[in-house]
């Protein structure tokens, strides 16, 4: 599903279930707004479109979340579970690693290895 896609839906029904993540509900309006505020925070840290990014998951939310915003920016993601994954996929240019642990629309950016 798409920012686009998301967005619309929060628009029609604001208070309709997009997920549920750890027993919590989180609505169509949260969803679009964590994402809306993350590609607001990712537009400003200089990625171009077509970059790649990692993106390392701790907290699924989260990665859905910055998965989401990156797509919206133009970004191509790939999501691993650690850092030791990253050099067993051999990607050629990683213009940054996004880490989720810090949580909540909060995004550390580091720049890619290469």
């Amino acid at each position: 599903m798409s920012f686009q896609t998301i967005y619309s839906i929060a628009c029609e029904q604001p208070s309709k279930t997009a997920l549920v993540h750890n027993g919590t509900t989180i609505s169509f309006s949260a969803f679009a707004g964590s994402i809306s505020a993350a590609s607001g925070y990712l537009e400003t840290q200089g990625l171009s479109k077509g970059d790649t990014v990692v993106v390392l998951i701790d907290n699924l939310f989260d990665c859905w979340v910055a998965v989401l915003a990156l797509q919206y920016c133009g970004v191509n993601t790939v999501c691993v579970g650690s850092t030791e994954i990253i050099e067993t996929l051999r990607l050629t240019r990683i213009a940054a690693i996004v880490s989720t642990e810090q949580a909540s629309q909060k995004f550390q950016l580091k720049p890619g290895a290469g």
